[in-house]
């Protein structure tokens, strides 16, 4: 799903053969502008001959909107590869690069070979994008582990992380845990029929040995996981979702199931094909759904239980039909980001756009940490009884009828000067940022002391916030540590009751 709410489904189109690379194999998309109703006609966006492409990875950047397509490419897994490719859209998915070769970065000495999930990248809550991946480093089946491929430039580059899991897993799907681990969900060559669990508390550095679950049976094949909600966002439970053909033999019996205490167990579950099914991708749609694109086919088994598909289906379903009735999810009338109008020394103007419906109204002195709530506003709805020059801080909040709670995000603005103010806030000849551009550590320098000090916030192109430290009064030099941030172009913002002002700067890797 894309930041404007388009299913984006990509699969192989293998031509004379069912069989894996190295065969005449094409990457194939279309696309859903109405949540699954409705698809475009179909669009190549990898054709490269006999070589061949398969095993398509979507990984979406939420912060630029730009889409990511990792895929293997030419050679079967147990042969050595010459190029590691991906393509990219920035237009949402209606046009696409040339393929862009990034081994040279992400492969190591020894590895032989490497390939996508496939199924879905995901990124983190601090802005990483992360690629799960199979790694072949000795040549045979049975020591293929994973690993993933990271970037903190959006993209710009990639890097491979420091350390693997243990051998004898493949296709890796993985999600962030409420507590920053990662977990990693893969396809099993361990022999337990089951699928193999590791997690990673140190951004893939080192991994705990693998643990097969026994709630989730799996005939060696993909699977797709991914998270539905979470307590950190306001929803009132945990919900992971995982899909795969839940049989101890054969690719059949696709099955959805939901883990609400972060994937420790897996206790509901529901069949959505009990024929033969294959590989799976899961999406939360934008009204709240739960889509599921899968392989199907109506034949018989072939070895091994392989089935070998003539169909790629999509199916959807509420979270209330997923349980049958046991669970649903509040779907509410999210109010945009408020905004601010006419101000004066001692007030402002707020408006927001909802359908209908009163909500909650908070807002801050930014020197504060403590939300003032004003109950049951509705929009637009003027904010007074403020101090002049202020800058403040403001949101709306709302509670569902599952007891799900969210906000907005923040807005700041600013009151007008009293009648008669003269004293001036800092001038933007006064205040020094260096170096610029800056690696890790940006320095601040006035020409005068801060007597009251200032709030500093710092912001992304986009207007989201990613720093705020409150500057001690008096002091004439400031340091910040920059170093989580990731690479690129952003806005310094000092306020405080006399003024406020903004200068630009650029973070470099």
């Amino acid at each position: 799903m894309t930041n404007t709410g388009r299913l984006l489904a990509i699969c192989d189109a293998r031509y004379g053969t069912t069989a894996d690379l190295p065969n005449d194999i094409d990457l194939v998309l279309k696309t859903s502008d109405n949540n699954g109703q409705t698809w475009s006609a179909r669009q190549t966006i990898i054709n490269t001959g006999s070589t061949g492409n398969s095993d398509p990875q979507i990984l979406i950047d939420k912060t630029t909107g730009d889409i990511f397509v990792f895929y293997a490419y030419k050679v079967a897994w147990t042969s050595p590869i010459d190029k590691f490719h991906y393509i990219k859209s920035t237009d949402n998915g209606n046009t696409w690069s040339a393929p862009v070769d990034i081994k040279s970065s992400v492969f190591n000495t020894n590895d032989i070979n490497m390939w996508a999930g496939p199924g879905n990248g995901i990124q983190l809550r601090n802005g990483l994008l992360v690629a799960p991946y199979s790694l072949n480093s000795q040549g045979i089946q049975d020591s293929i582990q994973t690993c993933f491929i990271y970037s903190d430039d959006h993209g710009a580059t990639w890097n491979q992380s420091l350390g693997k899991s243990g051998t004898g897993l493949e296709e890796p799907t993985m999600v962030e845990l409420n507590n920053r681990d990662l977990m990693l969900n893969a396809r099993s060559r361990r022999g337990a029929t089951l699928r193999g669990i590791s997690y990673t508390q140190d951004s893939g550095a080192i991994w705990t040995p693998t643990y097969d679950h026994p709630d989730l049976l799996d005939p060696i094949v993909q699977g797709s996981m991914i998270r539905y909600t979470s307590i950190i966002d306001g929803y009132a439970k945990n919900r992971l979702l995982f899909s795969n053909p839940s049989h101890p033999s054969n690719r059949e019996n696709l099955t959805v199931f939901i883990s609400y205490d972060e994937g420790i167990t897996w206790p509901v579950k529901k069949v959505i094909d009990a024929g033969g099914s294959g590989y799976s991708s899961l999406a939360i749609l934008d009204n709240g759904d739960i889509g599921i694109l899968y392989e199907r086919q109506y034949g018989p088994h072939g070895l091994f239980g392989i089935i070998y598909p003539n169909h790629v289906s999509f199916r959807k379903m509420t979270l209330s039909e997923l349980t049958n009735g046991m669970d649903s999810l509040c779907v509410c009338d999210t109010p945009s980001v408020p905004v601010a109008m006419n101000p004066s020394p001692s007030s402002i103007k707020l408006s927001w756009h909802t359908k209908s419906g009163s909500y909650n109204l908070e807002y801050k002195d930014t020197s504060s940490s403590v939300w003032t709530v004003i109950s049951n506003v509705t929009s637009p709805y003027t904010l007074s009884g403020l101090n002049s020059l202020t800058v403040y801080d403001a949101r709306i909040r709302w509670t569902c009828s599952d007891s799900s709670i969210f906000a907005s995000d923040e807005i700041s603005f600013q009151t007008d000067a009293a009648t008669g103010f003269q004293e001036p806030f800092i001038q933007r000849d006064d205040i020094e940022i260096y170096p610029n551009p800056v690696v890790k550590e940006l320095s601040l320098k006035l020409t005068t002391k801060l007597k009251d000090g200032a709030l500093l916030r710092i912001t992304d192109v986009y207007g989201q916030e990613l720093y705020r430290k409150k500057l001690a009064p008096n002091q004439d030099a400031y340091s910040l540590d920059l170093e989580r941030l990731p690479q690129g172009v952003y806005f310094l913002q000092l306020s405080n009751k006399k003024g406020s002002l903004t200068k630009q700067f650029s973070l470099v890797r």
